[in-house]
């Protein structure tokens, strides 16, 4: 078995694999600028997710829906869902519009990719979010978060009322194993 780091750096390596094959950043670009983040960004990486911001000058649903019907021609995902979080109460923190894509289950090598379209604006505040957590990481940081992401991103839980963020918080609060982290979150 990989330790963590060389399944964050394994995983790391597949997930440019996947968008160079398939032309996907090369797509993306023909809308807006595709910013690669989340784990990906910060070699943080446990299981096949890729978060994306696709930066648009100005959203377009239309122009979206239409990167989504070419997304499903060059990916030939399992899973391709669209929201609306830009024009709708969003129960969603960021303002935008969302691509959610499954190109197979996880358990057979499929990758979860989140392909936000959002303003320069929100580009920017969710990037810079990205590096202020990339300019925090110590080697012993970085090693907690991939332990405890590790253990719990397999819980059902996981991406439902536990995030990634919960993991990056409870680690920069001090938490370094599960223990820790659990307790973490039955303080906040």
């Amino acid at each position: 078995m990989l330790d963590f780091e060389e399944t964050a750096a394994f995983l790391r390596s597949e997930a440019e694999d996947l968008v160079d094959r398939t032309g996907l950043i090369a797509l993306l670009g023909e809308y807006g600028r595709p910013h690669l983040s989340g784990s990906y960004r910060t070699n943080l990486m446990t299981w096949r997710d890729l978060d994306i911001y696709l930066e648009l000058d100005v959203p377009d649903v239309e122009r979206f829906l239409e990167l989504g019907y070419r997304i499903g021609k060059i990916l030939r995902p399992r899973r391709l869902s669209f929201t609306d979080h830009l024009h709708f109460p969003s129960t969603e923190v960021l303002a935008g519009l969302y691509w959610g894509i499954k190109t197979d289950e996880l358990s057979k090598g499929g990758w979860k990719i989140d392909l936000w379209g959002v303003t320069p604006e929100v580009c920017a505040e969710r990037l810079e979010h990205s590096a202020a957590l990339e300019r925090r990481l110590t080697p012993q940081l970085r090693s907690a978060i991939l332990r405890i992401k590790r253990e719990v991103c397999s819980l059902p839980s996981y991406r439902d009322t536990i995030t990634s963020q919960d993991v990056y918080d409870a680690a920069l609060a001090g938490a370094d194993s599960s223990a820790a982290f659990w307790d973490y979150i039955s303080r906040r």
